[in-house]
């Protein structure tokens, strides 16, 4: 069987890509959620949608992508609703804080009394 042999600007660019990665964790990464709340903008019929906000640190020393989920949490804390995306799609993001919006991310349950969010999972694109 023929091994592929990497080698040159590719080689380095896969090694950097895997190393920077290899140095990120989840827990290097924050989540805050500073706004999060059904909102009825409608004015024949009730249509309430999600409208939050939040604030993801990066901790790391490099730039990298978080996934985050979101979940809709009733009275008594029991997870009703979740939701992951990626908040800053493809890109990565450096260290600092970086807002973002929650808009429309859970659809609406009268059950849902609190939001929790947190990051899942990093990659570097």
């Amino acid at each position: 069987m023929d091994k592929l042999a990497l080698s040159g600007p590719l080689c380095a660019v896969l090694l950097a890509a895997g190393s920077a990665l290899a140095e990120c964790r989840v827990s290097d990464f924050e989540i805050r959620i500073t706004k999060a709340q059904w909102v009825d903008e409608c004015r024949r019929r009730s249509c309430p949608i999600m409208k939050g906000a939040a604030v993801l640190t990066n901790k790391c020393a490099v730039a990298a992508s978080p996934q985050v989920r979101i979940v809709g949490l009733n009275k008594a804390g029991d997870p009703i609703a979740v939701h992951e995306a990626w908040p800053f799609g493809a890109s990565n993001i450096a260290p600092g804080a970086h807002p973002f919006s929650l808009d429309q991310w859970l659809d609406y349950d009268p059950e849902i009394a609190r939001f929790q969010a947190e990051v899942v999972r990093i990659t570097t694109w």
